[in-house]
């Protein structure tokens, strides 16, 4: 009769068992690549569906995307926005298709010289500071300016500071949208359509600014100043008043008119309001500042307390005789 129990614990298979076990404990290299092994799978597991998460979230994005423009304008191309969104989709799923068999090949490369350690004893010594010496060259001259840049991209890509499409600013200069980012290099189309290209290891250092970042609406404002003999109870009823015809104002608050500034020779005041996207803050800075110059001129409102005649800018120059003498003859002229 047929022993189930004596064949686990005391057959072949049990015996089989244990000489592997005894065989691995023996051999600590072989413990080492099955650890090794067994780590670099998982992390290559963990990564990868990593990537493919980023990859839906970049392209739903992009497909919720309202404009690909800092500014609005009547594109001179006759393409629809939905084309390129769509082949801005498709650059998107080509480049994760590259990050991934890069990743795949990273890792095939790490796995090599992670199992290749316990044999390198046995290679000369020669040979080993050879191989690190000519690998060190390669990757510290020739190739850092790309393996910089890949590196940044990778960065860029996993983080999510800034996104394609997000409108930005860069070191309080560039104004313009995040058309692609690639691994080398990031593409800003600029408010008057010229393509902004920066590597990616100098967009890690620069100041941005995302406006795209927000919570449902963008606060846009601009500056002015006025005298100080100005009214400004009056000024901030015009002001308002030009801000609640602006086509782009949103009506979820009021508009406001704030005193910012005293210099010496004029109040600057901010007038504000609430927009629904950057390229409307754009166009209803616009509308403003057009309005506010509209308005200074015909209210005859000065900016300055040195705006003044330039008869009364000479009176105040010449002395106190001469002034007497000048009133007295007649009134000022200028030569």
């Amino acid at each position: 009769m047929f022993d189930f129990n004596h064949f686990v614990l005391q057959g072949p298979l049990i015996s089989t068992i244990r000489e592997a076990l005894l065989y691995i404990y023996m051999n600590p290299a072989l413990i080492y690549l099955g650890a090794v092994f067994l780590l670099g799978s998982l992390l290559f597991v963990v990564f990868r569906r990593k990537v493919n998460q980023l990859e839906q979230s970049r392209l739903a994005h992009v497909g919720d995307l309202p404009t690909m423009n800092p500014v609005r304008t009547r594109s001179p191309l006759k393409l629809p926005f939905y084309t390129i969104k769509h082949r801005l989709q498709e650059r998107i799923s080509k480049r994760y298709t590259i990050i991934r068999k890069t990743l795949t090949l990273a890792f095939v490369a790490l796995w090599g010289v992670a199992l290749s350690l316990p044999f390198l004893g046995q290679l000369p010594a020669t040979m080993v500071s050879l191989l690190v010496a000519s690998s060190t060259v390669v990757l510290g001259i020739a190739a850092r300016p790309f393996v910089e840049n890949l590196i940044s991209g990778v960065v860029i890509l996993f983080s999510k500071h800034f996104l394609t499409g997000d409108t930005v600013t860069l070191d309080n200069q560039q104004y313009g949208t995040i058309e692609d980012i690639s691994l080398t290099r990031t593409t800003i189309k600029l408010w008057d359509w010229r393509r902004y290209v920066v590597p990616n290891h100098r967009m890690l250092s620069k100041e941005v600014i995302n406006h795209s970042h927000r919570q449902g609406y963008l606060m846009a404002w601009v500056s002015f100043w006025v005298a100080y003999d100005t009214d400004l109870v009056e000024m901030e009823r015009l002001a308002l008043q030009i801000a609640k015809e602006n086509p782009f104002t949103q009506g979820n608050e009021p508009p406001e008119m704030w005193v910012m500034q005293l210099s010496p020779e004029s109040i600057e005041c901010y007038l504000a309001a609430w927009v629904k996207s950057p390229p409307d803050a754009w166009s209803w800075k616009a509308y403003s500042r057009t309005r506010i110059v509209q308005t200074l001129q015909q209210h005859g409102i000065k900016t300055h307390h040195w705006q003044v005649s330039s008869a009364e800018k000479e009176a105040a120059m010449l002395p106190p005789r001469q002034l007497q003498r000048q009133s007295v003859t007649g009134p000022l002229r200028m030569g």
